[in-house]
C-alpha cells in the first residue's frame, strides 16, 4: 500500500501545535526590555504592551487618534489601520504608557497632530524592518 502525502494532508487535519515561546513577557521582562533602547523604542514596546496594539497598527498611530484627556486613554483604530480585522476598534493605555508617549512627542521636533506618533525615518511609514532599525 503506497500514501500519496498530498492526499494524505488534504484529509487528515493535524493538531495545531502552540508555540511554548509565544507569550506575553512577564512584568519583569518588560521592565528589562525598557531599560535599554532609545526613547522611540521604548515608548513603541510600552504602547503596544499595554494597549494590546499590533507592531503595524502602533506604526501607523496617528497622534490625532490618541484621546489623552479620556481617563484611561483612549486610542482610536480605524479599519485602515487595524488591517488584520479590517475592523476598527478602541483601545486603552496605562499611566505608564501615556507618560513614555508624552516624553517621546516632546522630544520630537514639529509634532504634526496629523502625523504619525512613530515616524519612520523612511518616506515610507510601514515598511518592514528589524526592530533594531527603529531606534529613532
Amino acid at each position: 500500500m503506497v500514501i500519496d502525502p498530498v492526499r494524505f494532508r488534504a484529509k487528515v487535519v493535524m493538531p495545531r501545535v502552540e508555540d511554548p515561546d509565544d507569550r506575553a513577557p512577564t512584568l519583569e521582562e518588560l521592565r528589562g526590555i525598557l531599560s535599554w533602547g532609545k526613547m522611540r523604542t521604548k515608548t513603541l514596546i510600552i504602547v503596544m504592551a499595554t494597549s494590546g496594539m499590533r507592531l503595524g497598527e502602533a506604526k501607523a498611530l496617528k497622534i490625532g487618534n490618541i484621546e489623552f484627556d479620556s481617563r484611561p486613554r483612549r486610542i482610536t483604530l480605524s479599519p485602515k489601520v487595524a488591517k488584520k480585522t479590517g475592523k476598527g476598534r478602541t483601545v486603552y493605555i496605562t499611566d505608564e504608557a501615556t507618560e513614555y508617549l508624552k516624553r517621546y512627542l516632546e522630544e520630537r521636533n514639529n509634532v504634526d497632530p496629523l502625523g504619525f506618533s512613530f515616524r519612520s525615518k523612511s518616506t515610507r511609514p510601514h515598511e518592514r524592518r528589524p526592530c533594531m532599525e527603529y531606534n529613532n
